[in-house]
């Protein structure tokens, strides 16, 4: 769904669709107080590179917090997006 809010960032519509908003103040609020995405209990633990839509930060998700890296980097820009 990251690639979803990022789309709708980038036309500028991502406010006017309540339910992407819910799901964007649900993202920010899997950050902990080291400013990273938790949300180990939601993520698909089978994904790797070969699945991810983007380019990965890491490797693959395979190793115990690599995934968080790239999830609070997509947050992090859709975040930046919305605020230009």
């Amino acid at each position: 769904l990251l690639q979803e809010l990022e789309l709708l960032a980038r036309c500028g519509s991502l406010t006017q669709h309540p339910r992407a908003v819910a799901l964007l103040d649900w993202l920010i609020d899997q950050v902990d107080t080291d400013g990273i995405v938790r949300a180990d209990d939601f993520i698909e633990k089978h994904l790797n590179r070969v699945d991810y839509p983007y380019f990965p930060l890491e490797d693959n998700w395979r190793g115990k917090h690599k995934k968080f890296t790239d999830l609070t980097f997509r947050l992090l820009l859709i975040l930046s997006i919305l605020d230009t």
